[in-house]
């Protein structure tokens, strides 16, 4: 009877121990889930929506990029009457495969068929990618890139264009922040010329930065985490990002899948199911579209 007496006792100590783990890990979980989060964001179902968007244009550096706002993409898409495209600046040639599925001279091939392949799985009407120099897009003719931009704006008239933030691309990525500055000058050297050749007005397009959550930028990024976070604006926006969405993502971008994980180091099953939200900003209207961004030379 003394034995079992001492069972029970174990047994219970043992449940006790059990529960306590269990409340620990909700709570760590839910600890987690609020790092993630953007709490002055105001929480929508549908950008594209909200602002009665019927034609949207992405404008990145590179391929993979595109997942940042893959919900936001597969949203409008869906949507009757909504027209998305993507532009993609350069093909990704520069680096590694990682894991390695293909020989490094053939990167940028792979890319571009990932990113083409993921931009057909989210219903994008149209993508193209382009041949401007990866890694080193800073030093290609800003004036040429912006050109380019410029010219399909004019042409598909978007009235949503979704980029990069300039002061900091976030990820402090040159070619990001060298994007997100020609497609400020290019919305506004779009409207200009239509508004010259029409001698009107022209109403500008709006324009959404792509965020990180800045306080898992403070925890997991490290000091480059820190800065993008003390320079990033704060997110205005926030809409549901299915964690299905982005691990087909990376499942397609197969070539750059392991970065994920080096990147945030965490496995992108549990990545995903903590930043279950894409956060947007709006760049300012009018003038100070481009205040502070240098013009080409």
């Amino acid at each position: 009877m003394k034995g079992a007496g001492f069972a029970r006792r174990v047994g219970r100590g043992l449940l006790v121990v059990a529960v306590l783990g269990l409340l620990a890990a909700i709570g760590g979980f839910a600890w987690l889930k609020s790092v993630f989060n953007e709490p002055g964001a105001r929480q929508l179902v549908s950008l594209a929506a909200h602002f009665e968007a019927k034609s949207i244009l992405c404008v990145f550096a590179h391929p993979d990029d595109e997942i940042i706002a893959a919900a936001l993409l597969a949203d409008a898409a869906k949507r009757s009457g909504v027209v998305v495209r993507i532009i993609t600046a350069t093909k990704g040639e520069s680096g590694n495969p990682d894991p390695p599925i293909s020989r490094p001279s053939e990167l940028g091939i792979v890319r571009e068929a990932e990113t083409l392949k993921h931009s057909f799985a989210l219903g994008v009407a149209e993508h193209e990618v382009w041949s401007f120099p990866d890694g080193t897009l800073s030093e290609a003719p800003l004036d040429q890139l912006t050109a380019e931009i410029t010219a399909r704006i004019r042409r598909w008239k978007p009235d949503l264009v979704i980029t990069f933030e300039p002061a900091t691309g976030l990820t402090l990525h040159r070619d990001h922040m060298t994007i997100g500055k020609a497609t400020l000058l290019a919305v506004r050297a779009a409207a200009n010329t239509e508004a010259d050749s029409s001698r009107g007005e022209l109403a500008l397009p709006r324009v959404l930065f792509a965020l990180a959550p800045r306080r898992a930028m403070q925890i997991f990024g490290g000091s480059p985490g820190k800065d993008i976070a003390a320079r990033q604006p704060a997110a205005q926006f926030a809409m549901p990002a299915p964690a299905a969405i982005k691990t087909r993502a990376w499942r397609i971008h197969e070539s750059q899948a392991s970065y994920l994980r080096k990147a945030w180091r965490l496995p992108p099953w549990l990545l995903y199911r903590l930043l279950d939200k894409e956060f947007y900003a709006l760049a300012p209207a009018g003038d100070a579209l481009t205040a502070g961004v240098p013009k080409p030379l």
